[in-house]
Formats: C-alpha cells, sequence, structure tokens
C-alpha cells in the first residue's frame, strides 16, 4: 500500500502556480494536481511546460491535470489541447467530465456518445489514462452509473477519481468506495455535509474508513481538495491531519 499525497490547485485559484509550489512543500506534500481552468489552460503547453519545471524543482510531482474536456459533449479535437498540456506537465493522468448532465437526465443517444467519445481517447492516447469524477450534473453522478460507464467504455486506460458526495450518506458513500476502488487512481479528500464545509478533523473517522478500501490497492493517490474556510493558511494543518489519517489507516492494515 502506497499513499501519495498532494494538492488540486483549483482549490486556490487566486494564487499563482509559484505561490501554490510553495504552500505545497511546506505542508510536506508530495504532488499537486494542475487545473485546466486557471494555472493551466488547455492549449498552452508553453505554460504547462514552465509549470512543471516549477514543480520539479521544489522537489514535487505532477499527480494529474484536472481538464474540462466533456466526454460526448466538448468538441472531439478539444481533446488535443488537453493532451498537449498533458504531456508537458509529464503527467500521465487526464481527468475529464462526463457529459454535461446527470444520469438520470441524459438520454440513451447522450450516454452512447459518451461511451464512444470515451472510447475514441483512450484508443487515440493509449499512453494516458482518462479518469472521470464521482460528480454531480455528469453521467457519474451516482458510483452504481459510474460502474456502468467504466464496464460500458472497457478501455484500460478509462479510470475514475473518488470523493465522497456531501449530498449522500456515509453508508452510501462507503458502498460507492467499494464498488469503485479497482478503478480509482486518486481520491479528492475534503470535510463537507450539504452545502456545509468542516475542518478535515471533523471527518476523521470518515476518512479512515474510506482510505482503508482504497488501501487495498498497490498505489494511490490522496488529494486535497478545498479548504474548509477557502483559506491557503488552512493547508498545513489540514495536511498534518491528513498525515494522521494516512497513519490510522495504515495502523488498521497491520
Amino acid at each position: 500500500m502506497e499513499f501519495q499525497l498532494g494538492l488540486v490547485s483549483i482549490s486556490f485559484r487566486s494564487l499563482s502556480f509559484e505561490q501554490i509550489i510553495a504552500r505545497v512543500k511546506a505542508a510536506g506534500l508530495a504532488s499537486v494536481e494542475w487545473g485546466g481552468d486557471v494555472h493551466v489552460p488547455a492549449g498552452r503547453a508553453d505554460v504547462a511546460h514552465l509549470v512543471r519545471e516549477a514543480t520539479e524543482a521544489a522537489g514535487l510531482a505532477v499527480s494529474e491535470y484536472g481538464s474540462y474536456y466533456r466526454l460526448g459533449f466538448s468538441l472531439p479535437e478539444e481533446i488535443d489541447a488537453v493532451v498537449a498540456c498533458a504531456r508537458a506537465l509529464g503527467t500521465d493522468t487526464v481527468r475529464v467530465w462526463a457529459y454535461n448532465k446527470g444520469s438520470a437526465e441524459a438520454t440513451g443517444e447522450e450516454y452512447r456518445r459518451t461511451v464512444s467519445d470515451a472510447r475514441r481517447i483512450c484508443a487515440q492516447f493509449p499512453d494516458l489514462t482518462f479518469c472521470t469524477e464521482c460528480h454531480n450534473n455528469t453521467l457519474t453522478d451516482d458510483y452504481r452509473a459510474n460502474l456502468r460507464l467504466l464496464e460500458d467504455v472497457g478501455m484500460a486506460n478509462f479510470a475514475s477519481f473518488w470523493q465522497p458526495n456531501q449530498h449522500k450518506s456515509f453508508a452510501y458513500n462507503m458502498e460507492s468506495a467499494r464498488a469503485l476502488s479497482p478503478f480509482v487512481k486518486a481520491v479528492h479528500t475534503f470535510a463537507w455535509e450539504g452545502n456545509e464545509r468542516f475542518p478535515l478533523a471533523e471527518h476523521r473517522d470518515r476518512w479512515v474508513e474510506y482510505l482503508s478500501v482504497f488501501a487495498q490497492e498497490p498505489k494511490i493517490k490522496v488529494m486535497l481538495e478545498f479548504m474548509h474556510d477557502d483559506s491557503p493558511d488552512s493547508l498545513s494543518t489540514t495536511a498534518a491531519e491528513l498525515k494522521n489519517i494516512i497513519s490510522a489507516v495504515q495502523g488498521t492494515q497491520r
């Protein structure tokens, strides 16, 4: 079992990439998922190259590229700009979104188009792994729908990120983690209930349970996403709490 701890850069959209790198290093984290909206816009491979150089110079890794490509909805050629940035960043993992509707709202044709698009990009770029998120208002808003999409696409380089659904119960989220764990490349970590945010320590017991599921996988990335107060000053405390949680998980595995 190996956990790589990091930060999703969209947690601090107002900071420069240099400031984010400094904060991540000071917090004792190992990696950054760079977002495709502010810090590394799709098509700006020149920016991606600079960000990679700065990240690696600080002794950190680029864990993923968080793109905003929507399977079955974005123009097919838009994936080229996304891939160029991912390669310039030096990562083999790209976040994509599963269409632009919830699983209960999408038509059969929209679903089939999404599956076809996922197969297309996975076949076109076999060196990259494309990961959806368990996110509302997409075809992966429910873990059963996510599992169906993963199985219907059926490509070795099509996978998922995971995060708890803040609008569902702990029991649901544990079911989700167990069902999706064989497909999950990264876990996004936060403590929310509905629209209310809490310090990560308040959900410590839940996260020990969640990450114990993923501890069965040989390697998993655990990425902090959004502080409870949106303050960069909270990163170090939150990172320290995440390390406490990881220690507790490792203790249960001995």
